[in-house]
């Protein structure tokens, strides 16, 4: 059964789409609080008659709550307003889904958005362990941190939904980027266990040097279990891309796996695309 999550909804309007989509989706409505478990929903919703600021930010909370899962968080409006939805989207609303659409269309899209997500196949895990044995392992030995991996998915947006992010270019027999992103605090815990220094002393500068060594550590060890496979790669330099829904590039129809990892009561996320040269060249 799916699950739908609908914050500050009337209950007339919950009850519609409820009935809509049929007794296989449950449809929760409930008052929006920043600290609210999303974790159990397929998609989250967002009512909203007039776009505020306000709104924004509930968007930004909701999207910070689904922990890097890729869950939906769609704006739900009674009507097509004159205003742009932009600044919504960039807060990190997947959709906005207007009301006063045909209902045959509404539910098609709540449904096409609650589809599940793939599972790796065969010869995409053969790249994908090692980058999640490589990634405990880093954190393990390198910030004395006990991290669990929790989930894959594949996505085709290049925007990257947190604070940070340590890019790194590959290429070789194999080509791509890997890219891990963090939220500010969790970033900064990771540094400071990392350098040895107290949270509130990690400047700007150490915060940049410390991810983009993190995904360097990572993407090195990865390299070491992939030698002598189709998916060996040689490193780039790092980079770090800061700010909020920045953009991540990665090769054109390239397929991304992003990997979720727990530290606690927090998550970060490890982007994985990689290609074997002979396969792009046989793909043509």
């Amino acid at each position: 059964m799916s699950k739908i999550l609908l914050n500050d909804c009337p209950d007339d309007i919950a009850g519609s789409l409820s009935q809509l989509l049929g007794e296989k989706t449950l449809v929760t409505a409930a008052a929006f609080r920043k600290d609210a478990d999303v974790a159990p929903f397929d998609l989250v919703g967002l009512y909203a008659e007039t776009l505020t600021g306000d709104v924004q930010e509930k968007i930004k909370h909701l999207r910070y709550q689904t922990r890097f899962r890729g869950t939906p968080v769609v704006l739900l409006q009674p009507k097509k307003p004159q205003q742009s939805g932009g600044p919504f989207l960039r807060a990190g609303a997947t959709e906005t889904l207007f009301l006063s659409e045909p209902a045959g269309a509404v539910v098609q899209i709540l449904q096409s958005l609650m589809t599940p997500n793939r599972n790796p196949r065969e010869e995409e895990l053969a790249y994908l362990t090692p980058f999640i044995a490589s990634t405990k392992d880093v954190f393990s030995t390198m910030a004395s941190m006990d991290i669990s991996y929790k989930t894959v998915y594949f996505q085709n947006d290049h925007r990257m939904l947190g604070d940070i992010s340590g890019v790194i270019g590959l290429s070789g027999d194999a080509e791509g980027t890997v890219v891990i992103t963090f939220y500010w605090q969790l970033a900064q815990r990771v540094i400071s266990s990392i350098m040895g220094v107290a949270p509130e002393d990690i400047s700007a500068d150490l915060l940049n040097d410390g991810v983009g060594e993190i995904i360097n550590m990572i993407s090195g060890s990865a390299k070491r279990f992939l030698a002598d496979t189709p998916y060996y790669f040689q490193l780039s330099l790092p980079t770090v891309i800061l700010g909020w829904q920045h953009e991540i590039g990665h090769p054109e129809n390239a397929s991304v796996a992003v990997l979720v990892f727990d530290v606690e009561d927090q998550s970060f996320a490890v982007q994985v695309s990689l290609t074997p040269r002979t396969k792009s060249v046989n793909m043509r």
